[in-house]
This record gives structure tokens, C-alpha cells and sequence, in this order.
């Protein structure tokens, strides 16, 4: 049986980890005489926890059957928004020098999006103890 939140989940593993490595390359190599350490080093954090989302989804893609619907698409759902706005929100700042886009806006999508990552995990676990199935 096809698990539509399971195709979800890894196609946008698949996306995050491609944008994850493309945006760490592009850092550590390209951007790194045209930028200032502390905008390299919000390219290097958002790079790294996009990837930690990305191998978070695969591993989701795989144990998300055990959980309540409900539950499982408040992970899914958590997970995707929090990694775009954290690690997004980290790339536009880096690029802000060359954008100039109003700085708060983009300033509050970081914490936000860190924190719904946060939730993403904790309803991993919480999950457990509201899940349809009796084991994992």
C-alpha cells in the first residue's frame, strides 16, 4: 500500500539534501572571498541543519506508519516548514549584502523555523504514546 506521507517525506529529503550540499559547496568554495566570515557561517548552519531535516525526513519516511495520522503529518508538516524557514531565512541573510530585503522579517523567520523543527522531535516521541499501532 502506497503511504502518501512517506513520498512526502523523501521527496523533500531529496530536495533539502541537494540544496543543503549545493548551498555548502557554494560557501566553502565560491562565496568565500565575496562574503564575510559571519555570512559564510549562516550559509555553513543553514546548510547543516537543512541536512540534519533531510536525513530527519528519510528516517520519518521510513517509521511514519507507525504513528497517528494527525500526528504523523504535524511531524511531516513541522519538519518541512521549520528546515525552510531556519535554513532559508539563514541563506537570504548571507545574501541580504547583494538583496537588501528588509532584515526583521527574515530575522524572525530563523528562531521560528528552529522552533518548529524542535516540535517536529518532540512529536516524534510524543507521538509514540498516541500512536494506532502497538509497536515500532
Amino acid at each position: 500500500m502506497e503511504n502518501k506521507l512517506s513520498k512526502i517525506a523523501l521527496m523533500f529529503a531529496g530536495v533539502f539534501g541537494a540544496i543543503s550540499v549545493g548551498f555548502g559547496a557554494m560557501g566553502a568554495h565560491f562565496l568565500k572571498e565575496k562574503l564575510p566570515l559571519e555570512e559564510l557561517l549562516h550559509i555553513e548552519t543553514g546548510a547543516k541543519y537543512q541536512m540534519y531535516m533531510a536525513l530527519f525526513l528519510l528516517g520519518f519516511s521510513i517509521i511514519n506508519q507507525f504513528y497517528n495520522p494527525i500526528v504523523a503529518k504535524t511531524i511531516l508538516y513541522f519538519a518541512i516548514i521549520g528546515s525552510v524557514l531556519f535554513s532559508f531565512s539563514l541563506y537570504l541573510l548571507s545574501f541580504n549584502l547583494f538583496l537588501n530585503l528588509p532584515k526583521l522579517p527574515i530575522v524572525l523567520s530563523t528562531p521560528l523555523g528552529g522552533i518548529l523543527m524542535i516540535l517536529a522531535w518532540f512529536f516524534v516521541f510524543f507521538g509514540v504514546f498516541f500512536s494506532q499501532k502497538k509497536s515500532i
